[in-house]
């Protein structure tokens, strides 16, 4: 089973100064298809599925300010996926399945802040919206997945924060503690 898929990616951007930048993306993409490699029930073939399917939309911006000591970037997306491919345990074996199509929204924001010498503070907030727009019939008897479920792994907010500061060994280099949360 050859698959062959050709996904364009356009992206439009302008400068408007040397501190900002702006941006379109769209882009499409696709996961290939395959079989199952454990075949639990009986039968002469292996199940196969097919390939997945996305088109995604973005806008953003890239700046930097107050003396290049802060750098914002943001955007907001859209993905929409169709024959979005979907595991579910079938007698104790994992089987994919086409599960239909889905929708993921949402934007992202971070930053990188050096307010003082040596000092870096960086972080982002990102908000995504999931959702199923069509289920295949195999998925919701075998998998016991409805229009209402969330999409696994898609988070309604993500954060992180981090900061580090660099100290000077002089001639024998640096040391960077650092702290992250998530």
């Amino acid at each position: 089973n050859n698959i062959s898929e050709v996904t364009p990616m356009a992206n439009l951007a302008y400068q408007w100064s040397d501190d900002i930048m702006t941006y379109i993306n769209y882009a499409e993409g696709f996961k290939s298809g395959g079989y199952n490699a454990r075949n639990v029930k009986p039968g002469a073939t292996p199940r196969l599925f097919a390939p997945e399917f996305s088109k995604t939309f973005e806008v953003g911006f890239k700046g930097t300010f107050f003396d290049n000591t802060l750098r914002l970037n943001g955007a907001v997306f859209r993905t929409n996926y169709t024959d979005l491919q979907f595991v579910i345990r079938e007698d104790f074996a994992p089987i994919v399945f086409n599960a239909g199509k889905a929708i993921i929204k949402g934007f992202e924001l971070e930053w990188t802040y050096v307010p003082v010498p040596n000092l870096q503070i960086v972080g982002g907030v990102g908000y995504t919206s999931s959702e199923y727009k069509e289920l295949s019939p195999a998925l919701i008897t075998n998998g016991g997945v409805a229009l209402t479920n969330e999409l696994p792994h898609a988070p309604d907010w993500s954060t992180n924060l981090g900061v580090a500061y660099e100290i000077s060994l002089g001639e024998n280099g640096s040391v960077t503690p650092r702290m992250d949360w998530s």
